[in-house]
């Protein structure tokens, strides 16, 4: 099992596996998937990361219609745009960053994209 075909099918087959205790810890920092993302599993995360938005904001603004507010003061606002100042192409470096955490989060939750129809 030394042939990269041979890792990426066992690591992709870890994703399906039980958990005993029913928790992920991820250790380290998870920067991109072994394959290349798809559209489907593009539209899969833009879809997981609407409802995600939406259940997060219900359970933290009851009283504010959906979507309609964000916060900014906090590091998550920040993020994508820390270091855009004096870099050309800054967006698209930010684009392929986020296209390559995709698999990674949906693993991660559990979301199987590759699984066809809804």
């Amino acid at each position: 099992m030394t042939s990269p075909a041979n890792r990426r099918g066992f690591l992709s087959g870890l994703v399906s596996l039980p958990l005993i205790g029913g928790s992920v810890t991820l250790i380290g920092k998870p920067v991109g998937a072994a394959e290349a993302p798809s559209r489907l599993c593009m539209e899969s995360y833009l879809a997981w990361l609407h409802f995600e938005k939406r259940a997060v904001h219900s359970a933290l603004y009851p009283e504010i219609p959906k979507g309609t507010f964000v916060p900014l003061d906090n590091k998550g606002a920040l993020f994508h745009f820390a270091d855009r100042f004096g870099h050309d192409g800054w967006w698209q470096r930010v684009e392929q960053e986020a296209l390559g955490r995709a698999p990674v989060v949906l693993a991660t939750v559990g979301c199987d994209w590759r699984e066809g129809d809804a």
